[in-house]
């Protein structure tokens, strides 16, 4: 598709047959939604689509609604989009103190506003709005009273008026599916015009060439919520464990002068959660032809409150972790690159403190890196299944903490985050895998060359 140029920039746009059928039906159907994968191009084309609407519109209404969970979100991931397709009939503006785009069609002014809606009580700020048009990104994380309160401000345009929405898939139990989607799908019998809907995964992309496609697949879990949902663009069910610590993760080392470098990672525990300490070494795999992290040792206390022979202190902590680097310098035959810990500056001091003492001061001590948990889960999954992430079995509380992490279900109904339960038990709660999630991401560019 080609932007005049009375219309501002030039715009060349590849479109394939899937994604053209969809923006043919865009033009007269009243309710337009694209689900499915990342990174296809939804928010894009819809966009593109939304504007053709605006510019035929023939209604009375001149202003028209994006939303998204924020205000702020809605104007980035769209309002952009907006700007670099219409070029200079389309400007920054305000309506009412808010962030707004103001869209010239001949003689005609239209206002483009955005909207937050993932908020309780976020319907009550679009209360009272006439509008030609809406469009929806991210609707399956708006509020159902947003949705509703938003297509009744189309009421009185009547058959001009339209919706547009995208969403990335959660599960079949989101409040979207029942209550809208579903119900929306039931009214394409009687009336074809009413949806058009579009399913599409990755490879539906009309952006990507396939070997950019295949390099976003590359490395990542078939069976992995991550890769159905983002790559297979299904809704998945978030029921199972988080990870799967196959039969070629697990090793048993006998050389370990095959280690370039390792780490050791220490996450002292508070109440109910456990300590627990790893010794990471980086290796490379010729057979695989592969960098790999392998989890060469590990160090696990949890206070019992049944028996307080058992119990720790911080400082006792913080003398058992010099005493396992000690351990793990005579098991490597040479010191590590890194010592990190989770702990605050307390506890920072004392295992300096017994560093010198015990004439390892020289070493590097360093307070670990945090990404989003999120993220963590989704690196773990990979190096998993790429085998790049190995445990000794002599760890046998990384790999239980690995297999026995379940997925936060409710969390992602609601959110769409794959997150893990942070049920406690008799074990603490899976307090090794921020051990080795810290481990991981001291050697992630390692991995990912």
């Amino acid at each position: 598709m080609k932007q005049n140029s009375n219309r501002g920039k030039l715009i060349t746009t590849s479109m394939n047959e899937k994604f053209a059928c969809w923006s043919l039906r865009s033009l007269y159907s009243y309710i337009n939604i694209i689900e499915g994968s990342i990174r296809v191009g939804k928010d894009y084309m819809a966009t593109r689509m939304f504007i053709e609407r605006i510019r035929a519109f023939k209604g009375d209404a001149i202003m028209f609604m994006i939303a998204a969970v924020n205000i702020k979100q809605s104007y980035r991931i769209v309002g952009q989009y907006i700007l670099d397709y219409c070029g200079n009939t389309a400007q920054r503006s305000l309506y009412g103190g808010s962030p707004a785009i103001t869209l010239k069609v001949g003689a005609k002014t239209y206002y483009i506003l955005f909207a937050g809606g993932a908020k309780n009580g976020s319907d009550t700020d679009i209360q009272g709005l006439t509008l030609g048009g809406i469009y929806l990104t991210e609707v399956n994380k708006l509020q159902a009273d947003f949705i509703s309160q938003s297509m009744e401000r189309l009421g009185s345009d009547a058959d001009n008026a339209f919706l547009f929405a995208t969403l990335n898939p959660l599960n079949e139990n989101n409040f979207f599916y029942k209550k809208f989607l579903d119900m929306w799908l039931l009214e394409e019998d009687n009336d074809p015009s009413y949806i058009n809907y579009m399913h599409v995964t990755l490879d539906d992309s009309p952006y990507l060439t396939p070997k950019a496609i295949e390099y976003i697949k590359k490395g990542k879990d078939p069976e992995s919520v991550y890769f159905k949902r983002d790559i297979l663009g299904l809704r998945v069910d978030p029921s199972g464990t988080l990870y799967e610590v196959r039969d070629y993760n697990k090793i048993n080392v006998t050389d370990y002068t095959i280690y370039k470098s390792y780490i050791v990672v220490c996450d002292p525990g508070e109440t109910i959660s456990s300590t627990s300490m790893i010794v990471m070494g980086l290796c490379y795999n010729a057979e695989r032809n592969q960098p790999e992290v392998h989890i060469l040792k590990e160090y696990y206390h949890l206070n019992n409150s049944m028996n307080d022979m058992e119990k720790k202190t911080p400082d006792i902590y913080a003398g058992d972790y010099v005493a396992f680097t000690k351990d793990a310098m005579d098991m490597m035959y040479k010191a590590p690159v890194r010592m990190y810990s989770d702990g605050d500056s307390t506890f920072i001091n004392m295992i300096r403190k017994n560093m010198n003492a015990h004439n390892i001061g020289n070493l590097v001590l360093k307070y670990v890196h945090k990404d989003k948990l999120e993220e963590r889960v989704e690196v773990l999954q990979n190096l998993l299944y790429s085998g790049k992430l190995r445990i000794g079995t002599n760890c046998p509380h990384c790999i239980s903490d690995l297999n026995s992490s379940v997925l936060d279900e409710k969390t992602y109904e609601h959110t769409g985050k794959i997150l893990p339960v942070k049920a406690y038990d008799r074990d603490g709660h899976k307090d090794s895998l921020d051990c080795i999630s810290y481990g991981v991401n001291h050697y992630l560019h390692e991995l990912n060359m």
